[in-house]
């Protein structure tokens, strides 16, 4: 793996999903405190992504009213009645009319507040019609083109790396919390991942939803002991540490979500469990930046609606949820006073065909809406409804008038206030001259007050494999290269002349190397010599006088 690769994205803490409220959760990690002083709240703000698992069919979702008929002829048994449909937004322009399929009242409620944005016809270049592909694409932050599809790393983890660059002393006291929650997933979203990262499910039904911390303590048992030098080895020694990380962040999600709260009634499905648990974390004090959470059952191939009358089906069904359930939760994040801090959009990884299928159901097809919800949001919609009647040799409707990453762009920036380079850095590609006008004017981050890279700096909290608090200051610490092969270097400031004991530790905690050191006063600069150790994550720790000067974490690679 190139060097370039591994620092551009983040490092998942949890191997495994846990039960939290219902619902199982899986942690990343990266490394920094967001802290701008300049510019109040902005450090706050969090974005929570809404994955619509499957496809979702936005000609059902979003009616349009300007070309109804081409829509009816197109979707004979699938269409929406005229009189059935919610009229969203009677000021637009009648060529951009749109009605909400009926079972959404509760969308049309949060735009009714000023709480919506939708962007239509929101698709990618080159699109794809593979779930698998689809969704990693959409995750990594690509496209169908040869060159942009095959990215090995998430663009969420591009964004949190970007901002946060170092992987090291996590958890502390300046960043206690993990900067990446995914809620609902059996296994983690290649958002968030490496080309290190090997996860697996845990199914952890029946536990005590509350307690986070036994939870974690009680799955797995020991860590292996024999860990055969392989790639197969590697890749279990990092599961060892992954683990042995989870148990870190344990006890603080626990405190988290005990010392959360709820504020209205949540409807009883998937999605509204996962929206509250989120909402709960944020109350209890949560700092993690981005949540995400998945809602499934979307290809609807078959039976989308009922025989006979459009209006109800499992396509209704999982639209209604998905209203009631973010209706709910910008209702909670209210009540809790948190609606100033959290942003939510929908993703999915792609749209259906225009046309209906022979069974009741819509095939995969390309451009879908997005829809963006919170107080933060420029209320309306942005672009123009999609012209039916332009359908290319597949039957997919021509000419996409948004790139998803313009939106997710737009967000980075101008509600998480991200630096040009950090966009850059997430997306490869010119879309900040492509922003949408998605948040309001009284919630936009000024060019002022953008954010790049943040080090906290000084005494750090860190903790040991028994959630013990250890305090070293790391501050003037550089190890390089990280990764490294063959040698990294240790540079460093001493007070003193001293005799200095450094320990390399693998994942099981175990010293597979020690040095005795002479630390001269003034700026240091030694060696270390790596040729025979296993490629893996290491733990480097420099002890004198008794007290340990600094501990910092080593990437070996055997192969860059």
């Amino acid at each position: 793996m190139k060097r370039r690769d591994f620092f551009k994205i983040t490092t998942p803490l949890a191997a495994s999903p846990f039960l939290l409220n219902g619902v199982p959760l899986k942690a990343f990690d990266t490394s920094h405190l967001l802290q701008n002083v300049n510019c109040d709240g902005i450090e706050d703000r969090v974005i929570v992504l809404i994955e619509l698992n499957g496809g979702n069919d936005g000609f059902n979702t979003l009616v349009q009213m300007d070309q109804y008929d081409v829509y009816a002829n197109l979707r004979p048994n699938l269409r929406i009645p005229e009189n059935a449909v919610i009229p969203l937004d009677t000021t637009l322009a009648v060529p951009d009319q749109v009605g909400l399929h009926p079972a959404m009242t509760n969308f049309k409620s949060l735009y009714d507040e000023g709480k919506v944005n939708i962007v239509r016809a929101v698709s990618y270049d080159t699109p794809t019609l593979s779930h698998f592909k689809g969704m990693h694409i959409w995750a990594m932050g690509g496209d169908g083109t040869p060159e942009n599809s095959s990215y090995q790393t998430g663009w969420m983890g591009r964004y949190l790396e970007s901002v946060y660059p170092d992987i090291e002393n996590i958890p502390q006291n300046l960043l206690p919390d993990p900067l990446g929650i995914q809620v609902g997933f059996g296994v983690p979203s290649t958002g968030f991942l490496t080309a290190t990262d090997y996860p697996i499910s845990v199914n952890m039904s029946g536990q005590n939803p509350s307690n986070y911390y036994t939870l974690v303590s009680e799955v797995g048992g020991a860590p292996p002991t024999n860990i055969p030098m392989s790639d197969y080895g590697q890749e279990l020694a990092y599961l060892a540490e992954i683990e042995r990380s989870t148990n870190r962040y344990s006890v603080r999600i626990t405190d988290v979500f005990d010392q959360g709260a709820n504020t209205v009634e949540y409807p009883q499905n998937n999605l509204a469990n996962q929206l509250k648990t989120v909402a709960r974390l944020l109350s209890g004090g949560s700092e993690t930046k981005v949540f995400m959470v998945r809602f499934g059952g979307f290809d609807t191939h078959h039976a989308q609606v009922a025989s006979g009358d459009a209006t109800v089906g499992a396509h209704a069904d999982l639209l209604r949820q998905l209203s009631d359930s973010v209706k709910a939760f910008m209702d909670d994040l209210t009540g809790l006073g948190l609606d100033d801090k959290v942003l939510a959009v929908t993703v999915s990884e792609f749209g259906r065909r225009a046309y209906q299928n022979g069974s009741l159901g819509t095939d995969h097809g390309s451009l879908a809406p997005m829809f963006v919800f919170g107080t933060g949001v420029e209320p309306g919609m942005v672009g123009t409804n999609p012209d039916l009647g332009n359908l290319d040799s597949n039957g997919l409707v021509a000419n996409p008038q948004h790139d998803y990453r313009q939106v997710l762009t737009t967000i980075l920036q101008d509600w998480l206030g991200s630096a040009d380079e950090v966009v850059e850095d997430t997306f490869w590609g010119d879309f900040l001259s492509q922003k949408l006008p998605i948040i309001n004017e009284n919630h936009l981050v000024e060019p002022s007050c953008y954010i790049s890279d943040l080090t906290p700096t000084g005494m750090i909290t860190t903790f040991d494999n028994d959630n013990n608090i250890e305090e070293e200051n790391n501050a003037g610490v550089k190890l390089f290269p990280n990764p490294a092969k063959d040698f990294f270097y240790i540079e460093m400031t001493a007070d003193k002349m001293s005799l200095g004991t450094l320990y390399l530790f693998n994942s099981l905690g175990q010293a597979v190397k020690t040095l005795e050191l002479d630390i001269e006063p003034g700026r240091n600069k030694i060696p270390i010599n790596i040729r025979n150790i296993a490629a893996g994550i290491y733990t480097v720790q420099m002890v004198a006088d008794g007290a340990p000067l600094f501990t910092k974490q080593q990437i070996i690679m055997s192969e860059f």
